[in-house]
């Protein structure tokens, strides 16, 4: 399901879900959350799931826990990454560091 047109996030919304209904959400990310009903489930447990989804969407429209986080400034990949060429280690001499094994931004320039 869709809900980024109630104002926050799948992660913030599973999270509501789990803490005010103990309903864990299949799958949520950045826009959605996914519910998963198997043949183990009946009535009960769809009539517990569509009301902690309807007091979600009810609780949205007023609820600073559901707001999203503040923008947090990412550097560029170019900013990540170090002047090639050797660099000293304390203790071991001259070496290369091979950083752009441990950053997941592929080459620097």
């Amino acid at each position: 399901m869709d809900i980024c047109d109630l104002g926050t996030t799948g992660y913030r919304a599973a999270d509501w879900l789990r803490t005010h209904h103990h309903i864990d959400a299949h799958l949520f990310d950045h826009r959605r959350i996914s519910a998963q009903l198997t043949h183990a489930d009946d009535e009960r447990t769809t009539a517990r799931l569509l009301t902690a989804l309807r007091e979600l969407a009810d609780h949205a429209d007023r609820a600073a826990d559901l707001r999203d986080a503040p923008q947090v400034a990412v550097p560029t990949p170019a900013g990540l990454h170090p002047r090639p060429g050797p660099r000293p280690l304390p203790g071991r001499g001259p070496a290369r560091l091979a950083l752009s094994l441990l950053l997941s931004l592929g080459p620097g320039p």
